[in-house]
């Protein structure tokens, strides 16, 4: 089995692969297909009731598929919405979770975290730097702009794979930037 570094050039394999075998059926160009798989978390100590999905077309997108109401519902969340989320647990009601986060991102950017998450995109495992589950936080839902549940430990995981999007990409400040886009006072 091949060993991929990051889980976006394994996206971008797989979709070459699938596109490959499947040519003579597809109707779009290549940069238009959307190619999706499931992400599934590995830490069985946290609730994650929703389910994640790795989509890609040009770029990934990480969905959040919830079942509301015999709905199913996916839901991808912007960089702005997690900033605004973000704001949101600071501002209205839970202290706790946010200086639980807020030490975690320091510990990142100072590089004296040894947290990984580990996960699975498809059938291929991925073990990253991120900030730390807490079964604490198992059954506190999240406010957020689409009014879907969401446990914390639920938008700790998106938060992880984004800003694990965000280290591979050319400019190597960009996790730091999101970092600092998302927790404006980290001091």
């Amino acid at each position: 089995m091949k060993r991929y570094d990051h889980y976006l050039l394994y996206m971008d394999e797989e979709k070459k692969n699938f596109i490959d075998e499947n040519e003579d059926s597809l109707v779009k160009p290549f940069s238009e297909y959307f190619f999706y798989l499931p992400i599934e978390c590995l830490d069985k100590k946290i609730k994650i009731e929703s389910k994640f999905v790795a989509v890609k077309t040009y770029k990934t997108t990480i969905l959040i598929e919830v079942e509301e109401k015999e709905l199913k519902i996916k839901v991808h969340f912007t960089d702005d919405d997690i900033t605004n989320i973000v704001n949101s647990i600071h501002d209205n009601y839970n202290t706790e979770f946010y200086e639980y986060l807020k030490h975690e991102i320091k510990k990142l950017l100072n590089n004296t975290s040894d947290s990984k998450i580990s996960f699975t995109v498809g059938d291929t495992e991925f073990n990253v730097y991120g900030i730390a589950f807490n079964e604490r936080f198992n059954d506190l839902v999240i406010e957020n702009p689409a009014g879907i549940k969401l446990f914390a430990n639920e938008f700790i995981f998106i938060y992880d794979l984004i800003l694990e999007k965000e280290r591979i990409d050319k400019d190597k400040n960009k996790p730091i930037k999101f970092i600092q886009k998302t927790f404006k006072n980290l001091s």
